[in-house]
């Protein structure tokens, strides 16, 4: 029996562990009296980068008095200026002499194994690209998704009919980004946050802390903020991918 409760028991610590570790820096992470803006990079493990995979889509979060208002989807293809491609950095030389890029574009960023830097980077791509200043880079995988589903049971799916759980999410992102485009994480991730907006359960809410947990601890899901006390607290928990 005692065997049986094992995993239970796990959950339940990592996620307290995260609600604990969270709750020193998440007001100010979340901007209380305050607007705060991320800009978020999905990154597909399929495609393999330093940080984490081939960034396929992006997103800009805003929070304004520690309440999420805004998620804005961008196109990855078309979040970069290409009137102003002078402006961007020059591709580092694997990426130059691999794939034949002549300057370093958003969805290459994830080269460096840095993460710190990498967000730099993007934050200044984003700039330079949408003219547009954020506070901080978040970079997450499938891997995240699966997580935070597996936690939730299932959400619905984008194509209405039928759900999306961690049996067949990582086909169906698959699959729907095939028929539908790059948009389908979109379409994921609204659905992820429509099932958070219920009121869930609070054994729920742990399964999900410790799914972000998890993510956190095996670097699939990457913070950085361009704040250096608050960064050092985000290092402190290992959570900025150095």
């Amino acid at each position: 029996v005692l065997t049986d409760l094992l995993p239970a028991i796990e959950t339940l610590y990592t996620g307290l562990s995260l609600l604990k570790d969270f709750s020193s820096i998440g007001p100010e992470l979340m901007g209380v009296d305050s607007i705060k803006r991320y800009l978020v990079l999905g990154q597909s493990a399929d495609e393999l980068r330093a940080t984490g995979g081939f960034v396929s889509a992006i997103w800009v979060v805003t929070f304004v008095d520690a309440v999420l208002t805004d998620i804005e989807y961008y196109d990855v293809v078309m979040v970069d200026d290409w009137e102003r491609l002078h402006l961007y950095p020059k591709a580092p030389i694997g990426l130059e002499e691999h794939m034949n890029a002549n300057v370093w574009l958003l969805r290459d960023v994830s080269w460096e194994p840095d993460f710190p830097m990498t967000a730099r980077t993007a934050a200044d791509m984003f700039r330079i690209g949408q003219l547009q200043e954020v506070d901080g880079v978040i970079a997450l995988n499938q891997w995240t998704l699966l997580g935070v589903v597996q936690a939730l049971q299932s959400i619905p799916s984008p194509e209405g009919g039928g759900v999306l759980n961690s049996r067949n999410l990582l086909r169906r992102l698959e699959q729907g980004s095939d028929e539908y485009g790059r948009a389908y994480m979109d379409l994921v991730l609204q659905g992820i946050l429509q099932r958070l907006d219920y009121s869930l359960s609070i054994s729920t809410l742990i399964k999900v802390a410790s799914a972000v947990q998890t993510s956190l601890e095996e670097r699939d899901l990457l913070l950085y903020v361009d704040d250096p006390g608050l960064q050092s607290q985000i290092a402190k928990y290992s959570w900025d991918g150095r």
